[in-house]
């Protein structure tokens, strides 16, 4: 796995699916990414959507009892299994291309290697 996408989501499984549904499209093969969703405290009618979400579509739930972006992302942070993190907006669709186009930046001769 090369690359982790982090979504944060606070109370938004609809816009949630949406994204997934952009990640599902990447050109990019499901062996060069895996994707962590982050549950920042959502309810417990959003965290039950995310949570089936999560499921369909092969992303790794993760959840807090405290929301927040910041908090959110650092515990994306922590609980990524690769070298490199992409976060998106949970409000945000990827272009079929945007894994792809990370993967190439970060293969760029000159780069040092990941730790």
């Amino acid at each position: 796995m090369d690359l982790t996408v982090c979504i944060c989501t606070h109370d938004r499984p609809r816009y949630v699916r949406d994204c997934l549904v952009g990640l599902r499209r990447q050109t990019a093969g499901r062996d060069r990414f895996a994707v962590l969703l982050v549950d920042s405290a959502s309810s417990a009618a959003a965290a039950a959507e995310l949570d089936s979400l999560a499921a369909a579509c092969d992303a790794r739930l993760i959840r807090l009892d405290q929301p927040g972006v910041s908090l959110a992302r650092n515990a994306g942070a922590w609980a990524a299994r690769s070298a490199f993190i992409a976060y998106i907006d949970d409000d945000a669709i990827p272009a079929d291309d945007w894994v792809e186009s990370i993967l190439a930046a970060i293969a760029q001769p000159g780069r040092p290697p990941a730790p």
